[in-house]
């Protein structure tokens, strides 16, 4: 082998090598010079040229600007509204009143601070015509109507609460209570029949009920009712001043005059209960002073007639007599 055919060679390879580099070096970073297609035809596919890190970034910026625009043209969800509540009583939705309504309440509600009662009873009679239907406002009428003493007023307005609310017991009882004040005691013994009805131990409608017969003069049908109030409370002070009450009325005065007595025992001076008992004290006297009269004034009676027949049986008979006697 010749020496310097060696070196020759050496560089002639060197050479196509710094060719092909600087061939290569032309094409884009990361450029692959495509190889032999492979064997039966297919070409091979191609992998992309990897983006830059300019490119990168603003594909990254259009991203975002994309999704800022899609916020902003989205419409925005409404928020949900709250729905005003619905009570419902047994059945019935309630609804709130009208404005009109509203509007007198709130106006009556500011003449009951200031005592104006009359004017605040005018007010609700005003809202109960625009709104009959409405339970509350006539219950509302009833008591105002009761604190100022209309009690035959009140009594109507709590009859038409009820009419609305049958099924309401309290109703019942403060309108058994406004006919008792108005003195409609047949209407009132019957109701608060029909609350005993319900509650056969209730002392409360044993009570006013034995006061609407006392008043209805159905004196044993209140002696009874009586009698069934002690069994539930024996010392019940109500009770207790209208069994006086009914001893005097039925002539009983000596039973009256022990009753007082007792009562007073029970209860300290001044006791509404009583006070009402001491109402009857001047006629349980008058009455114990004909008892002590007439029973004085038989005795003399009885006594006057023994003396006469003993002083006829003592007295000398005259001579014709004794002759008529001796015949």
């Amino acid at each position: 082998m010749v020496k310097g055919s060696g070196w020759s060679s050496f560089w002639r390879r060197w050479g196509a090598a710094s060719l092909l580099v600087a061939c290569l070096g032309s094409a884009p970073l990361g450029a692959q010079t495509p190889s032999a297609p492979p064997a039966g035809g297919a070409t091979p596919a191609v992998k992309a040229p990897a983006a830059t890190k300019a490119e990168s970034g603003a594909a990254q910026a259009k991203g975002a600007a994309e999704e800022r625009s899609s916020q902003v043209e989205a419409p925005a969800a409404q928020p949900k509204t709250k729905e005003a509540p619905v009570i419902k009583r047994k059945g019935k939705v309630w609804q709130p009143p009208s404005p009109e309504v509203r509007k007198l309440i709130t106006e009556a509600s500011r003449s009951i601070r200031h005592a104006a009662f009359d004017q605040a009873i005018a007010q609700m009679e005003e809202a109960t015509k625009l709104a009959p239907e409405r339970p509350e406002l006539w219950l509302f009428l009833a008591e105002l109507r009761q604190k100022v003493r209309l009690h035959s007023e009140a009594a109507q307005a709590f009859g038409r609460c009820l009419e609305l609310r049958p099924d309401d017991k309290a109703i019942k009882r403060q309108y058994a209570k406004a006919l008792y004040e108005a003195a409609q005691y047949a209407q009132a013994n019957k109701v608060w029949g029909e609350l005993l009805a319900i509650n056969p131990h209730s002392l409360e409608a044993l009570h006013y009920r034995a006061r609407c017969t006392y008043y209805l003069k159905d004196y044993p049908q209140t002696e009874k009712l009586l009698a069934e109030a002690l069994r539930e409370q024996p010392e019940y002070p109500p009770v207790r001043a209208l069994e006086v009450k009914l001893s005097t009325a039925e002539g009983r005065y000596w039973q009256a005059y022990r009753q007082l007595q007792e009562l007073r025992s029970l209860l300290e001076s001044g006791h509404p209960s009583l006070l009402e008992a001491e109402s009857c004290e001047e006629e349980i006297r008058w009455g114990l002073l004909s008892w002590v009269g007439a029973g004085v004034l038989g005795v003399l009676v009885l006594g006057g007639g023994v003396y006469a027949y003993r002083r006829r049986q003592k007295a000398p008979q005259s001579p014709a007599k004794e002759k008529e006697s001796l015949s």
